[in-house]
């Protein structure tokens, strides 16, 4: 099995993590791709709670055959770190399975900041894809673990999204329509400043 891993807050997932998903996916022949949400991220403040996050994972893929989401770091106490998630991860699908970790040019560049960053490449190949206005290059001393692909560039960003929400501007076309809905019906977004 190969395994496509995408973590991240995803607040909110937006149409851009499919696209990425999708893209990486064929480039690499992956059987599924897990979108693993984090629980408390240690990097990136959320203001919404992981389980709606989670919640509009799941929304989001609904009818993609490919992804499956995970709730390995929502169930999990303290930070969320992806040594503990790929090695969950790993328990999970056994040790046959090869597990790809998908990440943006961003989150790529502070790679040697991440907890027990010099192990992960013993847990999976790092995939890092370009985001907009940002080449993917894989950090000195972890090249061999690193794999670059070019992907379809999307300007979508769940930044953008969040100051749409927030000033009640329409994100359609940026977000699947039933995660915009479950945000909306609950007012994750309403009144939060960025």
């Amino acid at each position: 099995m190969r395994i496509g891993v995408l973590g991240g807050t995803f607040d909110p997932p937006h149409l851009g993590h499919l696209a990425v998903a999708r893209d990486v996916a064929t480039q690499l022949q992956l059987d599924h791709v897990v979108f693993a949400p984090t629980g408390d991220s240690w990097q990136k403040e959320t203001t919404t709670p992981a389980k709606d996050r989670l919640a509009m994972v799941e929304l989001a893929i609904v009818g993609e055959g490919l992804f499956v989401s995970s709730d390995v770091d929502v169930q999990r106490d303290g930070p969320t770190f992806t040594f503990d998630t790929l090695t969950q991860l790993r328990a999970e699908y056994g040790a046959d399975a090869e597990l790809f970790f998908l990440l943006g040019s961003d989150a790529l560049a502070g790679l040697p900041t991440w907890h027990r960053a010099s192990e992960l490449g013993q847990l999976a190949t790092f995939v890092g894809f370009g985001r907009s206005g940002h080449d993917p290059i894989a950090p000195a001393g972890f090249e061999s673990w690193v794999h670059i692909v070019a992907v379809t560039p999307t300007e979508i960003s769940s930044t953008q999204c969040r100051q749409k929400l927030v000033a009640g501007e329409s994100v359609e076309g940026l977000m699947p329509q039933a995660v915009i809905d479950y945000a909306t019906a609950r007012g994750l977004y309403a009144g939060v400043r960025e």
